[in-house]
């Protein structure tokens, strides 16, 4: 349904407004360094560290904005069923950010070598124990790409135990973005963004991108999560089960840490974005093509009723265009039988 209407049963947008939502729960990280200090056991540590992985992939009842082109919308609707409709997910190491899923990596790595490289000097055996559980997961997760000369890595993650690759669809916060209508909705003459609720989102992991500034504190944690599971070890003698727990969740918290985080330069983007972690074994459904690169993709199912907006660029014919998407969408079953969708026109004015 229409959300406004002028005289001619048209949106007019700007009396629609919009607003970005209040409440987004905290950050993943927000509370590290404070929480660390208070962590005396390798049981409180393990425990600390597996909630902030399930805390990274966890957001309720927000509305997220999906950035395409008429004929991405077009084939998403055609292609739906009675009650799902389909969003493609792409291999994180074929986005056209080469970071991503790689951010934080370094560090963890340079943390590593400067807690472990004299561990095997010393009479400490669950220091040892807990190096070469890691060193053993390393190389697992970090592949040197075998086709170019240069340092990239194919990066895998660890979920469970189980050693997957991560597809992700990429959303935003923010229903107005300019750059997001230029890059991801094909140009202002065409563009649409739809808005799914999280509720709806299920079998997914929805992840808040933290953007990473450089500031020292941020880039500090490997070392000072490692420095404390050492002062932990020279206090308290831990089993060789608590070892090989604290060994795993270490490198899904460095999953994880990788998976939320992007350089600050794209901050203006709001990303939140849906992670679907599959199993090395399992074959992607096929490739897409973007900038002449063939990128692995998986379709993922969803309920309809998750589509609770759509908002049409900031194209010549909006007005138009509202009409018809609220009336296309409807009968292809968006909305539900009580039509709940909204249909608004963009705020922003129209460039030629």
């Amino acid at each position: 349904m229409l959300i406004c209407e002028n005289n001619d049963g048209l949106i007019i947008g700007h009396q629609c407004g919009f607003h970005l939502p209040q409440k987004l729960g905290k950050s993943m990280f927000a509370n590290f360094f404070y929480d660390i200090e208070t962590i005396n056991t390798t049981k409180e540590l393990i425990h600390l560290l597996n909630n902030i992985i399930k805390n990274s992939f966890c957001l309720q009842n927000v509305t997220l904005y999906h950035y395409l082109p008429a004929e991405t919308l077009y084939k998403i609707i055609e292609q739906s069923d009675d009650a799902s409709f389909s969003l493609r997910f792409t291999n994180v190491n074929y986005m056209n950010d080469k970071m991503d899923g790689k951010y934080g990596n370094d560090e963890f790595l340079v943390a590593f070598k400067h807690f472990f490289d004299d561990v095997q000097n010393k009479n400490d055996e669950m220091r040892t124990e807990l190096r070469n559980e890691i060193y053993t997961q390393l190389p697992k997760l970090l592949i040197k790409e075998p086709c170019t000369r240069s340092n990239n890595t194919y990066t895998f993650f660890m979920v469970d135990g189980v050693l997957c690759n991560a597809y992700v669809c990429s959303l935003s916060l923010d229903p107005e973005s300019i750059s997001l209508w230029r890059n991801y909705g094909g140009g202002f003459s065409e563009s649409y963004a739809i808005g799914l609720n999280t509720r709806g989102l299920a079998d997914v992991c929805i992840c808040r991108i933290e953007y990473d500034n450089y500031d020292d504190e941020r880039r500090s944690l490997p070392g000072v999560l490692l420095n404390k599971i050492f002062s932990i070890l020279e206090k308290e003698m831990s089993t060789k089960s608590e070892i090989h727990a604290l060994s795993k969740v270490i490198i899904e918290f460095m999953s994880a840490w990788s998976i939320s985080h992007k350089d600050y330069y794209w901050a203006h983007e709001k990303e939140i974005r849906l992670v679907k972690f599959i199993p090395i074994d399992i074959e992607p459904h096929g490739y897409g093509i973007r900038n002449g690169v063939f990128r692995p993709y998986i379709n993922v199912k969803f309920d309809k009723k998750c589509v609770r907006e759509v908002v049409v660029g900031p194209m010549v014919e909006r007005y138009y265009a509202a009409r018809s998407i609220d009336e296309y969408m409807g009968k292809k079953g968006f909305g539900g039988s009580r039509n709940k969708l909204h249909v608004r026109c963009s705020v922003l004015p129209v460039r030629f």
